[in-house]
């Protein structure tokens, strides 16, 4: 799969990149980061399309997952942040079924 992959440097990630997998996710995702990004640890905001917050997670480096169980399936939209006011904070899209 493509976190076996990105392990195993098969795929590489992209200076300022990131990649939630599995997405669509039914339960328990990973978030991969350029190691250049890589923090103590970081948050994660999951909203609605209209912008709602569903669920706020604190990530700690190395381990960058979180479980989505209980969230009703849905198109749901990402931000990833750093405490670091000076890193990059990340949007996207998160489908959870």
């Amino acid at each position: 799969g493509l976190i076996e992959n990105l392990m195993n440097g098969i795929d590489t990630l992209l200076d300022n990149q990131i990649v939630i997998a599995p997405n669509p996710i039914s339960n328990t995702g990973h978030i991969l980061l350029n190691e250049a990004n890589m923090t103590a640890s970081r948050t994660l905001e999951i909203k609605t399309i209209n912008g709602s917050l569903i669920k706020k997670y604190r990530l700690t480096a190395p381990d960058l997952s979180f479980n989505v169980l209980g969230l009703p399936a849905a198109i749901y939209v990402y931000t990833l942040y750093s405490d670091d006011p000076s890193a990059r904070v990340f949007r996207g899209k998160l489908i959870v079924r």
